[in-house]
């Protein structure tokens, strides 16, 4: 949540909880962490969804972290393997993730790992509701 690549001011300590508590409250929700000598070093949150052109599930790789001081060792390869294995056991489709333009070695990695742009090619767009939402508290 502190990382620059996420592009948002680092979570208070209550936002933190909010995120901890509504991920154990998502029915789709998983997260998995990597640890080396007992101490948590990365991990990825990822989402099964559903895929109506499919007709079968998928799953979103939503965050995938790796503390800085324990990147360049494998530890984010082998949590995309860990969900590839957990996709394919629950038969997912596919496993999906968005990347920024900007972060060549996450690219570098994912491309490594099997994952290339779909075909046709797809462009991951946002809305940001935040305003939106400052409105209707407002109201």
């Amino acid at each position: 949540m502190n990382d620059p690549m996420g592009a948002c001011a680092p979570h208070t300590e209550s936002k933190a909880e909010f995120v901890f508590d509504s991920l154990q409250c998502h029915p789709k929700a998983f997260v998995l962490f990597a640890a080396i000598d007992m101490t948590i070093v990365g991990m990825a949150v990822y989402f099964e969804n559903f895929s109506t052109f499919r007709a079968a599930p998928f799953i979103n790789v939503h965050d995938l972290a790796v503390l800085p001081e324990f990147r360049g060792i494998g530890v984010a390869k082998a949590l995309l393997q860990r969900v590839i294995l957990e996709g394919i056991h629950r038969r997912c489709a596919k496993v999906t993730l968005e990347v920024r333009e900007d972060n060549l070695v996450a690219k570098a990695l994912y491309a490594r790992t099997g994952f290339q742009s779909g075909s046709p090619s797809t462009e991951y767009l946002t809305m940001d509701l935040s305003s939106h939402l400052r409105i209707l508290r407002a109201l």
